[in-house]
């Protein structure tokens, strides 16, 4: 099947589910983030080996450390919600490149499901308990392109405001309204995939075991032993 010739609502199907991706691509990171020592409007990445100037690296190293003492539970929950993310994500790609729609919906809901508790028991008190917060509600805005053909392009955006009520309200949208439309149509699926990573935008899994090996080299592990 030509990419150009598949229907709005699988465009539509698509299109939303690349932006959830990229969304909790995102997410992934934020255990890492930080505020620049220099611009406090600009965040950066926390990384032992990346930053030559002292007073960065030691500025940084000590909100990380006071991160994983007093938020280690939320974020082994983090981990573990966004390693199911991931399996998620997988089977639906899956699904999708056998031309199987009632599948690729069936795993496309448990996604939306579980990002949604994703934000219920971890984002929403630890909004509430960690001064400052770093983990936010699931959330992208015109990050990158999404490319599902050579003559169709737009962004994935998901929840642009970046707030709770309205990444929830998104889920509701594509639960009830994408994922319905989409599994409703008789068209062949697109041989396309969710995931629109290029060489300059990692994997989730990969995002995934960056953000937790940097967070190892501080001192935290994902089995609650914290050496710092």
């Amino acid at each position: 099947m030509n990419p150009d010739d598949f229907s709005l609502s699988d465009m539509h199907f698509f299109q939303e589910m690349s932006s959830l991706y990229a969304a909790v691509v995102r997410s992934a990171q934020e255990p890492i983030k930080l505020t620049s020592f220099y611009n406090p409007h600009y965040q950066v990445h926390y990384h032992p080996k990346r930053h030559k100037k002292k007073e960065m690296k030691y500025y940084e190293l000590a909100i990380m450390k006071e991160r994983i003492r007093h938020s280690q539970h939320d974020l082994q929950k983090h981990y573990q919600y966004h390693q199911a993310f991931s399996n998620l994500v997988q089977l639906m790609d899956q699904a999708l490149s056998t031309g199987k729609r009632d599948e690729a919906v069936v795993h496309a809901q448990a996604l939306c499901t579980n990002v949604h508790e994703y934000m219920k028991e971890v984002v929403v008190p630890h909004l509430y308990t960690s001064t400052p917060s770093f983990l936010h509600p699931v959330s992208i805005h015109r990050e990158h392109e999404f490319f599902p053909s050579k003559t169709i392009s737009s962004y994935v955006t998901f929840n642009p405001k970046r707030t709770i009520i309205g990444a929830c309200d998104h889920l509701k949208k594509i639960q009830k309204t994408t994922l319905t439309d989409f599994n409703n149509a008789d068209e062949l699926i697109p041989f396309l995939s969710i995931r629109t990573e290029d060489k300059s935008h990692k994997s989730l899994e990969a995002t995934l075991q960056e953000t937790y090996s940097v967070l190892e080299q501080i001192g935290f592990h994902l089995n609650g032993k914290v050496n710092i």
